[in-house]
């Protein structure tokens, strides 16, 4: 399957991490992503801290930058402040799954990978960039996901856990479609927008919505369409999912070549209201309600591509679940029904806004 894929390079001083797209490298008429951290100083303080990103051209700018030693990555997973520092986090490997073309090619090449390896960067210190090469030479494998990746000198990453939790095998992504829309989500805003080349997740399904919040502002302020057009095209932020990708072939033997028929079960779960089942439960105050999936059948011919959503999750409601034992379970409602009906019709209308065509 066809896949963008990007070499990693850092700047020591000042300190910045660049996503180098494989075929820029040779390419005098290339360009690249910066991404690194500006701090404006205010008296007293240590300033506000926020990440840059810049795009940069090969020629001019890339002879800074000092080429990672880790294979070509699929993209950005996001960026997090965690522990007072900011970790910027790339998917090193994926598993190819399916593409919903693969029987109909005139809907174009879709197709969808599951994420299996992750490795994280410090903005600010190059600490831990040994550690991420030793991970991905070994395949990612780490001694203890709740210490810490540690290294020969005792130095622990501290987003290990978050790393291990990306690598679970949950997340999804396309770099070539927006896999966070439903068929019909995408077909609609394909003849409504101005905009037919510019990605738009959907934030709901969206799982690291707040990890690319730094691209989307920086997208947000690119002068056009075609300025957009190119930063999405080139694939440097990944959109992703959590849940589920199947695929079921009929009439086959060896997979979608010799197929008659084609079925993908795609599940994406909301990023409202997330939590454990037993501990996060009804609704909030947005409309959002604990344990939300979105479940899409899409059956495909060889002309013809169809499409069933199906929407399931937690009481739009405010309740409470006490104990984890089957049995000893006590459901306790939190707001009188008046206080709950905003909550409510703002679920409701959320739906109906969505499925309603």
């Amino acid at each position: 399957m066809e896949v963008k894929r990007f070499f990693l390079h850092v700047r020591s001083h000042p300190r910045a991490v660049a996503l180098v797209p494989t075929h820029a490298i040779s390419d005098p008429n290339g360009s690249f992503l910066s991404i690194a951290i500006r701090k404006s100083r205010a008296d007293g303080d240590d300033g506000d801290v926020r990440v840059k990103i810049t795009t940069e051209s090969v020629a001019a700018s890339l002879q800074y930058y000092s080429p990672l030693d880790v294979d070509a990555v699929y993209g950005c997973a996001g960026v997090l402040d965690y522990q007072g520092d900011t970790f910027i986090f790339f998917a090193t490997r994926c598993q190819p799954l399916c593409n919903l073309a693969e029987l109909n090619a005139s809907v174009g090449s879709r197709p969808i990978f599951r994420m299996t390896q992750v490795v994280s960067l410090s903005l600010t210190d190059p600490v831990f960039d040994m550690q991420a090469c030793r991970r991905a030479s070994r395949g990612g494998m780490m001694d203890d996901p709740t210490q810490g990746d540690i290294d020969m000198y005792g130095i622990s990453n501290p987003c290990t856990q978050m790393v291990a939790f990306l690598e679970s095998g949950a997340f999804f992504f396309s770099p070539l479609f927006d896999l966070t829309r439903t068929t019909q989500s995408q077909r609609m805003r394909a003849i409504a927008t101005d905009e037919p080349g510019v990605f738009d997740p959907d934030p709901k399904f969206l799982w690291n919505s707040n990890m690319l919040q730094v691209f989307t502002d920086y997208r947000l302020h690119m002068c056009g369409t075609a300025e957009r057009e190119a930063f999405d095209a080139a694939g440097y932020a990944m959109s992703l999912i959590q849940g589920a990708v199947d695929s079921f072939y009929a009439d086959s033997n060896s997979g979608p070549k010799d197929a008659t028929l084609a079925i993908y079960l795609i599940s994406r779960s909301s990023s409202m209201r997330s939590g454990m089942r037993f501990l996060t439960r009804g609704v909030d105050d947005e409309g959002g309600v604990a344990n939300e999936v979105e479940t899409e059948v899409i059956i495909v011919t060889r002309s013809l591509t169809f499409s069933h959503v199906q929407i399931r999750g937690s009481i739009p409601v405010f309740w409470t679940q006490e104990g984890l034992q089957i049995g000893s379970h006590r459901v306790h409602i939190t707001r009188s029904a008046k206080a709950t009906m905003p909550a409510t019709q703002r679920h409701f209308a959320d739906l109906l806004n969505r499925y309603k065509r």
